[in-house]
Parts: C-alpha cells; sequence; structure tokens
C-alpha cells in the first residue's frame, strides 16, 4: 500500500519478478563447474593410467623373469633402468642370475672333473684287479702299471713289490 504525507492510503504498488533468469544463470554456472571438473579430473585420470601402466609393465616383465628362472631359464635379464625402486629390483634380480648361472658353471665344471677322476680310478682299480685276478691263478709274471703318487697308485706299488718279484735283467 502507498499512503501519501499524512498516512492516507493512494494506491497500491505490485512488485513482481521471475525467476528465469537467476534458474537460468544457476543452469549457466553448473555447466562451467561441470566442464571445469571434468577438464580438471582428465588429465588426473590420463596421468593415473600412464603412472598404473609404468609401474605393471616393470613388474610383469619381471614376472615373466622369475618364471623363467623358475624352470631353470638363466638366459633372460631386465631391461629396466629406472633410478626407483623397480630399476633397484632389476639390478638386484640380474645379479641373482648372473651368480646363480655361475654357480651352475662351476657346479658343471666340478662335476665333469670329479667324472673324469672317478674314471680315472676305474682304469687303476681295474688294471690292479687284472694282475691280481692273473695272480689267482698262478700267473706272478704281471706287473702292475700305475703311475702316480696317489692312494691307488701307492697301493699298486706296495703290492707289486709285496707279492710279485721283480723282472731281472740278464
Amino acid at each position: 500500500m502507498l499512503r501519501d504525507e499524512d498516512g492516507v492510503p493512494i494506491g497500491r504498488l505490485l512488485i513482481a519478478f521471475t525467476f528465469e533468469p537467476v534458474e537460468a544463470a544457476i543452469f549457466q554456472g553448473l555447466r562451467y563447474a561441470s566442464a571445469a571438473g571434468v577438464l580438471t579430473l582428465l588429465p588426473v585420470i590420463v596421468f593415473s593410467i600412464l603412472w598404473v601402466h609404468k609401474m605393471l609393465k616393470p613388474l610383469s616383465q619381471g614376472v615373466s623373469v622369475l618364471e623363467g628362472v623358475a624352470q631353470g631359464d638363466l638366459s633372460h635379464h631386465l631391461d629396466i633402468h629406472d633410478k626407483d625402486e623397480t630399476g633397484r629390483i632389476s639390478i638386484a634380480l640380474n645379479k641373482a642370475i648372473d651368480e646363480m648361472h655361475l654357480a651352475l658353471e662351476k657346479i658343471k665344471l666340478a662335476g665333469e672333473r670329479e667324472k673324469t677322476q672317478a674314471e680315472a680310478l676305474r682304469v687303476k682299480v681295474d688294471n690292479i684287479l687284472k694282475v691280481v685276478e692273473a695272480a689267482s691263478k698262478g700267473d706272478l709274471t704281471q706287473e702292475i702299471k700305475i703311475p702316480g703318487d696317489d692312494a691307488v697308485g701307492m697301493l699298486a706299488k706296495g703290492v707289486g713289490v709285496f707279492f710279485f718279484k721283480p723282472k731281472r735283467e740278464h
């Protein structure tokens, strides 16, 4: 109600407004906020995917190499040169593989050496047994010919001196 200076009503004032511009402004603000959120979140998602891939790829390589090692294949190494823990794991695993390979080579050489020594011992023992067998049949003319200062060589010399007469030259 509108009143004059004496307080007498002189009319009515009606103020009306619509919420459409306010609603439009609110929706525009929501669109901007949503776009800003997507534009901010998109790089974070891409970065996260790339980071996870960077972490999983070396782990996958490591698992492949370890599976090969578990099956006795020491021919593969990790090719990771990062300075982080993954790189340190790679260096340690490669060193462990190299050390296992070296140890296996030493074992193989020792086995071959043992095999050669066992074969030489077998030949020496066979020679002693042939002479002893001949002696058991009465043939004391056989001579034990086993060179060496090892235990079997010393045994052969002792048996030869004890049982058999040395040959005399005429």
